[in-house]
Order: C-alpha cells, then structure tokens, then sequence
C-alpha cells in the first residue's frame, strides 16, 4: 500500500497562501482525494474527519464511474 502524508505541509501554505499550518486542512483533504485517485491507500492525517468525507466522496464517485462503465 502506498502510505500519504501531506497533511499541512509547506506545499499546502505554498499553493494556497495559508501561512498557518492549523489552516491548511482543507488543502489536505484535497491532496488526500486526488492521491486516492493515484492509488494511496494509507493517510497520515491531522484532522481524521474531514480527510474521511473527503475519501468517501471520491471512493463513492471511483466505485460510481466504474459501475457505470464510463
């Protein structure tokens, strides 16, 4: 399993101009989805839940699309 952990880091404050790290959860959740779309399968993470919608959301939306055939 590939192991993620983005959670707050610098890259995050970079692209988003957070300054704070406590600030950067959002930019976290969304590296989270698009890195399960890359096939991580293990995240090391600060705020649990919000990184858990986030992967819910793109689980439920890869398991749709695939469904469908599209």
């Amino acid at each position: 399993p590939i192991l993620a952990g983005t959670s707050r880091k610098r890259f995050i404050g970079a692209l988003t101009g957070r300054q704070e790290a406590f600030e950067r959860d959002a930019g976290t959740a969304v590296t989270s989805a698009v890195l399960r779309q890359m096939g991580a399968a293990l995240f090391r993470v600060h705020d649990v839940g919000m990184n858990k919608d986030a992967l819910s959301i793109v689980d439920g939306l890869i398991s749709h699309h695939l469904s469908k055939g599209i």
